[in-house]
């Protein structure tokens, strides 16, 4: 049995998808701070977890590049993948629409559902996937990330279908659970901010719940900008914990040993192996008469590399495959989630 569907016909969700989830720097050079841009996908399959990132930069005095990063992660743990740039005479990512074309990646929205083709130059991995919508997006408020500022389009929950290929090995699923969002803004990779961002999905789809936590602070970490649970049921965009109604606590430490990192050069170019990752992040959001608690256990990482806009540094973005657990109630139901997570950690290196 599966949750029920959100109160909203395909093709009323469908506009809403397309009016909010497109393109917004349209390859387009830009003034003041550099323009920041991808549509984010992550699929948890049996047998096989992945992460597919379409994504477009553009300074103000420089040429805007696009690259994709597909990144899959099977049972034993064990990721693969990289972030590859492609020339912008092999990309196509239109302002205005919910589409894409980087090299031979396609991405794509038709009749209510995201279709894709994500695929590496050494053809090591290559993903054709179909993922419906289950449940009504949510699109944030513009927060600072000094300077500068951000903004995302979330839709927490899809249903995904399709075929992976790693190496020779095949893998088909249907009805596995997948989420995506949008993110923009003009800010520098590097700059005085750093943020932790989770979603957590139910491994049982009878279960209505989805839930995203995100705080965004000063590179330090001293000073928050920003923090809050969404939470999501049946579909529907149920309720926000904000900022004072929230406690995110941390504890233990990921050691980043043997964690693949990319793109593959920067493996060499930065080779740290402080992840400054979790091992589990503990959750408490209250606020009236609702009340959450949850954790999330961090299992493995890998680890994107991003050249700082302003120096020499590399800020390093760890994706944490992760198991999470919450109960509470929230507007008189009462909410129970068990399933996986990703935890990503935006971290400035020196």
């Amino acid at each position: 049995m599966r949750a029920a569907a959100p109160e909203l016909g395909t093709a009323a969700l469908a506009a809403l998808i397309e009016r909010g989830d497109h393109w917004r720097s349209g390859a387009v050079p830009g003034a003041g701070d550099p323009h920041h841009e991808w549509s984010h996908f992550v699929v948890f399959a049996p047998g096989v977890d992945l992460l597919i990132n379409f994504s477009r930069f553009a300074a103000s005095s420089e040429r805007p590049c696009s690259q994709l990063t597909l990144l899959a992660r099977t049972a034993d743990g064990r990721w693969r993948g990289d972030v590859e740039r492609h020339p912008e005479s092999d990309v196509r990512m239109p302002g205005g629409r919910v589409e894409a074309d980087v090299g031979p990646s396609q991405l794509r929205f038709r009749n209510g559902v995201y279709e894709l083709r994500a695929v590496l130059r050494d053809r090591e991995i290559e993903a054709r996937l179909r993922l419906r919508p289950q449940s009504r997006p949510a699109l944030t408020s513009s927060v600072s990330l000094r300077p500068g500022f951000a903004m995302w389009f979330a839709v927490p929950r899809l249903e995904a279908e399709g075929e992976v290929r790693i190496g020779s090995r095949r893998i088909a699923f249907r009805g596995a659970p997948a989420y995506h969002d949008r993110d923009w803004g003009r800010f520098h990779w590097g700059g005085d901010h750093a943020w932790e961002w989770a979603v957590a999905l139910p491994a049982d789809l009878a279960c209505p719940w989805s839930l995203v936590v995100q705080q965004i602070s000063d590179r330090a970490r001293h000073h928050f900008l920003s923090k809050g649970m969404l939470v999501w049921r049946n579909g529907l965009y149920w309720r926000t914990l904000h900022h004072r109604a929230l406690e995110i606590a941390a504890s233990g430490l990921r050691p980043a040993a043997g964690a693949l990192r990319v793109p593959r050069i920067m493996d060499l170019v930065s080779p740290g192996r402080a992840a400054d990752v979790p091992e589990r992040i503990d959750v408490v959001a209250h606020e009236g008469d609702d009340r959450v608690e949850g954790e999330i256990r961090v299992q493995d990482l890998v680890q994107i590399c991003v050249p700082n806009d302003r120096d020499l540094g590399t800020t390093v973005i760890s994706e944490a495959r992760a198991q999470a657990c919450f109960e509470g109630r929230v507007r008189g139901e009462r909410l129970q989630l068990e399933g996986p997570a990703i935890l990503e950690l935006n971290r400035a290196e020196a």
